[in-house]
């Protein structure tokens, strides 16, 4: 039996000043067995051109490059990266950020060592003046549901890029991003995925770096992202309706993701 395979998804939009650094640290892992799908979501930048550049320093790689021919957004990239995505294991890599070498190396060795859904490690922060070293909290599957998923939410940031995920676990339970919905896309879709995983490994080890870019989009504010942070947790609260754990994990889902003085919001307090 060969080594599984690896889809990594990364969206690409503007993102000209980071875009060498990230591919390279992806296209240099140790783990070989790497398919990586980059989408370009019709970035007007240079984006595209550096981006091919440096896939031309490492020839033999299993790299696709995809261009959008009109901006879709994160969420709509991210759900064509899934459904190119042929692994048995799914990353994903945000454009500005970058990765540790043997980091897709240590996840999947965990990952099938310990038969695992889910492999999360820690992260750097990193910001213009200094970076944080951030380890996820571990939380096992044996205490329950609303725990495992109110621990969850109670961490600062909840995302996809420090997990790897059985691709099978997302194809098995059809769990998407809301296209068109581009703000806490990834908090909706990681909650889900904690949500169904029944073997959870957490390596105590910081190996994604996570660049607090002020110019990134989670850094503006506009209408359109207000919306699409209203959707997301719209849906989300839904989904933990439907699943019977609302309750056990209604004052973490508030706190940290609802709008405080927001009408629609206020009501899922109760």
């Amino acid at each position: 039996m060969g080594q599984p395979v690896i889809s990594v998804i990364i969206p690409v939009y503007n993102a000209e000043n980071y875009i060498v650094e990230c591919a390279r640290s992806l296209l240099g892992q140790t783990y070989r067995n790497i398919e990586f799908i980059f989408i370009d979501d019709c970035s007007t930048d240079s984006s595209f051109k550096k981006l091919e550049m440096v896939v031309g320093e490492y020839p033999g790689l299993n790299v696709r490059i995809v261009r959008h021919s009109e901006n879709k957004g994160a969420a709509a990239s991210w759900n064509d990266g899934l459904s190119l995505a042929t692994g048995d294991y799914i990353g994903f890599v945000d454009a500005d950020d970058w990765i540790e070498p043997e980091m897709y190396e240590r996840m999947c060795r965990e990952m099938s060592r310990n038969k695992a859904d889910v492999v999360v490690c820690g992260y750097y922060r990193d910001y213009a003046d200094r970076t944080e070293e951030i380890m996820p909290k571990p939380a096992t599957e044996e205490r329950g549901k609303t725990e495992l998923i109110r621990n969850y939410l109670a961490q600062s940031l909840t995302p996809l890029w420090n997990m790897l995920v059985k691709a099978d676990l997302l194809k098995e339970h059809r769990i998407r991003f809301l296209d068109g919905f581009d703000w806490c896309e990834d908090f909706n879709v990681s909650s889900k995925v904690y949500y169904y995983s029944n073997n959870i490994c957490f390596l105590d080890e910081p190996l994604y770096h996570y660049r607090d870019n002020l110019s990134s989009y989670c850094h503006t504010v506009s209408v359109r992202k207000y919306v699409s942070r209203l959707r997301n947790v719209l849906d989300l609260y839904d989904f933990f309706k439907d699943k019977e754990i609302y309750g056990g994990v209604k004052k973490a889902f508030f706190t940290e993701y609802c709008f405080p003085n927001n009408s629609i919001c206020m009501r899922l307090r109760k």
